[in-house]
């Protein structure tokens, strides 16, 4: 089984909670089947913090987004650019399925 996680949060440094279940839900995933990771966030990562991402987390893809403001007319279309990258990837290699198996891991 294979699986494609897209987070907004990076799970290193495990310093935060949002970040320890980013890493709590690659860990459970990765004991079920390959996982491969897609970072969607609007964080700017250092080069070391990437590195990480890709030797422990088998990253395969990161967007980095700017939001414009909270609660306006770009909201919409934001959530819909944030995800764009990730969905063509997933579109690129077919082998991603939803799993039922996936609910019972986590």
């Amino acid at each position: 089984m294979r699986f494609l996680l897209i987070p907004l949060i990076p799970p290193v440094p495990t310093t935060r909670g949002g970040r320890q279940r980013t890493q709590m839900l690659y860990n459970a995933l990765s004991r079920v089947g390959k996982t491969d990771f897609f970072l969607n966030c609007k964080v700017v990562l250092p080069v070391s913090e990437l590195n990480e991402l890709r030797a422990d987390y088998n990253l395969v893809g990161f967007h980095h987004y700017v939001e414009k403001s909270e609660g306006n007319l770009w909201d919409g279309m934001i959530s819909r650019v944030k995800n764009k990258e990730a969905r063509s990837y997933m579109a690129r290699n077919l082998s991603y399925n939803p799993s039922k198996d996936a609910i019972k891991a986590l």
